[in-house]
């Protein structure tokens, strides 16, 4: 029986990677958090070949020190908290200290980092989690992270990674989160050397979605804001008449985290549904602002899910902040009546303002519809032929001629006879022979017996 024995921290970062580094969308979630932790203003992110080549990530945050990146590469080092009850006074991205440690044990790991006050910057390279050197280097303020050769110590997980499209598509959604997340950073998402895009320093969230999805998706949305019970619902729903056949553009944020949660989404696909077909998905960028207690980001490894202490009320919350915005902008598209096609007097409705009389009777000069009119007479055309005069009635036969008939009928018929298996008893030009029985024509009549 094998023994037990402890796992050295190579082995423990490499497992620990597999819940934490699914793919390179991982990688570039992490380290983009860290930049937006640090305060960065500007984050540029670059990737080669769907992320498996080469994954950079700079910002202008406060970067670290020498002692501070040498102990971010050790697991469970973290500057978020010291306790367990910090959870519940989290308003950071990270908070367990893995993601670094498990990037650089199944890669080609390459930091650059130097604090503001500091002279001189902090090169840190690792291989498959082997530190190769530390040395001093020139760089700006701010980090500076390359992430190359991902999963080259772990082949078989690198087999399981899709094509590089599909990992391209990820890393783009997961930039975009972020950038929606914090419009008062500056995103530049470069991929093969080629800029997919570049957002500045946006006032408001509604430029943040027209440098990103474009400015027609940004007209069609409405803006909301609630506040409840110590909640706040903010962001972007669509109108009554926008929709999209998948729920991908329907996001929700939770203390400006990016995070899929069923509350929110059943929340929203109730509030609308009674204005969207059946098959039809809602268009929202939401951000729920709640006390950080009452909500648990704890609960998986890749911090996309959450758990509310309340989901009940926070459901509750959701629907009717939603709904009420619905229907103030359903009360101002309603509240110009059609004008009345008659001058009777009808009763006011409460509610809508009252027509003037002028304005409810049809103008005189307005022809009658062509439904409206009376069926005209049909006048004969002078330059018509005449029409032919008409058949004279046929005399109905006689019960002579008419007998006649079926007589001629019956005596055509007696020439058919079914002959048997006697050959003697036809008469007639044909005769039957052998003993099968079949429909023969006799041209004259004669009683032939089977």
């Amino acid at each position: 029986m094998p023994t037990i024995r402890i796992l050295s921290d190579r082995v423990a970062n490499q497992i620990a990677a597999g819940e934490v580094i699914e793919r390179p969308a991982a990688v570039v979630k992490e380290l983009v958090e860290n930049s937006l932790d640090a305060g960065a203003t500007r984050v540029e992110v670059e990737f080669r070949s769907g992320g498996r080549a080469s994954i950079r990530v700079e910002d202008n945050g406060c970067g670290m020190s020498k002692d501070d990146a040498l102990l971010s590469l050790e697991r469970h080092a973290t500057s978020k908290l010291v306790e367990t009850a910090d959870l519940d006074r989290l308003h950071s991205f990270g908070f367990r200290g893995e993601a670094v440690p498990s990037i650089a044990s199944i890669s080609r790991f390459e930091l650059q980092t130097r604090r503001a006050d500091a002279a001189h910057g902090t090169e840190v390279v690792v291989n498959g989690g082997k530190l190769v050197h530390v040395r001093e280097c020139g760089v700006a303020a701010g980090t500076r992270i390359v992430v190359s050769h991902l999963f080259h110590p772990v082949p078989a997980r690198r087999k399981f990674l899709k094509s590089d499209p599909t990992e391209s598509a990820h890393i783009i959604q997961t930039v975009r989160l972020y950038a929606l997340a914090c419009p008062q950073t500056a995103f530049t998402l470069i991929e093969d050397g080629r800029v997919l895009f570049q957002s500045p320093v946006c006032a408001t969230l509604t430029e943040r979605v027209a440098e990103i999805f474009g400015r027609q998706f940004a007209a069609d949305l409405l803006p909301v804001a609630v506040t409840e019970e110590g909640m706040t619902l903010a962001g972007l729903i669509g109108q009554p008449g926008t929709s999209r056949s998948t729920r991908h553009e329907m996001i929700t944020f939770v203390n400006r985290r990016p995070v899929d949660s069923r509350t929110l989404n059943y929340a929203l696909l109730e509030s609308y549904a009674t204005t969207l077909p059946k098959g039809r998905y809602p268009v929202a960028v939401l951000f729920l602002e709640l006390d950080p207690a009452a909500v648990d980001v704890n609960v998986h490894p890749a911090k996309r899910e959450v758990r509310f202490r309340s989901e009940g009320q926070v459901r509750g919350f959701v629907i009717r902040a939603v709904l009420q915005r619905l229907r103030e902008r359903g009360g101002a598209v309603s509240a110009a009546p059609p004008p009345l096609l008659s001058a009777e007097p009808r009763d006011e409705i409460p509610g809508l303002p009252a027509v003037p009389a002028a304005a409810a009777v049809v103008p005189a000069s307005s022809p009658p519809s062509a439904i409206a009119q009376p069926f005209k007479p049909f006048i004969k055309s002078p330059g018509l032929a005449p029409l032919p005069p008409p058949r004279a009635p046929v005399a109905p036969s006689t019960p002579a001629a008419a007998s006649g008939a079926p007589a001629a009928s019956a005596q055509r018929l007696l020439g058919w006879r079914f002959l048997g298996c006697k050959p003697s008893s036809a008469s007639g030009p044909w005769k039957a022979s052998g003993c099968s029985s079949r429909f023969r024509w006799s041209s004259t009549p004669s009683p032939a017996r089977c």
